[in-house]
């Protein structure tokens, strides 16, 4: 009974943190095009992405070790520690931008639940962007430990180390690809709807060779690859809400694109569990390059000639 109530507060106070760490994506990117210039949005993206990258390679791996050497209650603290500085750094940040103060009343709160669906459906650049999103989110899911550790044992014949291997290439492809895309940053400023078509086709393509390739070394090469257009088309996505929504918008409708790619990732797990259970894993891989491509298509519902700079931008209406 002891032990049950003690795992109880484990997965209450996980809840708690991940609840909260939820708050943390839409605030940060709202935060850039306020602090940064249009043109500089891109190289912005790209250096924070590269540094969450770092962060995560050195996070799993420092993580194991220091836990083997001073144990876990110390790497807590630690983490502890290193949260209480991000916090108090957050105070270090000042906000050029003046928001207006809205009203609070009960139509106001609904009005602001809702606005930031409702514009990114009557907004044609971001109703695109969001479903090549849901797509890709669903798609997404094939990453998830428990689908790649069947396509390790069942199409590779490798063991659990592989799974490892797998997601260390994943994240390293991901920090390059952050770093091309700075140095791609005047292209990708200019050509965005290109940018985003190019890497999504870019990881379609790759994800039907990942299916069909039996080599496990040509797998954790095609997965390296993989993360370059990965965050090639983050970074386009991303850029593409920052500079087409206003500042005191932002939050609202990254919260709102937010649940709803939560929302799709939730249901993909279970579909995609379920099509390796019933046609195996392969099959898994194939219906996500179809997903994949499916997203690269939809570019083409955005007229080419549409300048992202001079689109007009989602207004406040609170």
């Amino acid at each position: 009974m002891m032990v049950t109530n003690y795992l109880g507060g484990i997965l209450i106070l996980v809840f708690v943190i991940s609840f909260m760490d939820g708050w943390t994506r839409p605030c940060r990117n709202s935060l850039v095009p306020r602090l940064v210039s249009s043109n500089q949005i891109v190289k912005a993206n790209s250096l924070l992405s590269s540094i969450n990258q770092i962060v995560q390679i050195l996070g799993w791996s420092l993580g194991g070790i220091l836990i083997v050497y001073i144990g876990e209650i110390y790497v807590l603290l630690i983490t502890i520690c290193l949260l209480a500085l991000s916090t108090i750094s957050l105070f270090f940040i000042k906000d050029p931008t003046n928001d207006t103060t809205v009203n609070q009343d009960a139509e106001s709160k609904w009005k602001r639940f809702s606005f930031g669906w409702i514009n990114i459906w009557n907004n044609k650049i971001l109703r695109v962007v969001t479903l090549m999103d849901l797509f890709e989110t669903f798609a997404g899911s094939i990453w998830i430990g428990a689908i790649i550790l069947v396509f390790v044992k069942k199409v590779l014949y490798k063991g659990e180390e592989w799974w490892g291997f797998i997601n260390a290439s994943n994240i390293t492809g991901m920090l390059i690809g952050s770093v091309v895309a700075w140095f791609l940053a005047r292209w990708i400023n200019k050509k965005l709807i290109v940018s985003l078509f190019l890497s999504s086709l870019s990881v379609c393509i790759l994800t039907f060779i990942f299916a069909l390739n039996n080599n496990p070394w040509i797998s954790l090469g095609i997965v390296l690859l993989m993360g370059i257009p990965y965050q090639l088309r983050d970074i386009s996505q991303q850029t593409i809400f920052q500079k087409n929504v206003e500042y005191s918008i932002l939050p609202i409708v990254f919260s709102a694109h937010g649940i709803l790619i939560y929302m799709v990732f939730g249901l993909s797990v279970l579909i995609m569990g379920l099509l390796s259970d019933l046609f195996g894993v392969k099959t898994v891989y194939l219906t996500a390059g179809t997903l994949y491509g499916i997203s690269a298509l939809l570019t083409a519902l955005v007229k080419s000639k549409v300048n992202i700079e001079d689109n007009i931008k989602i207004k406040s209406t609170l």
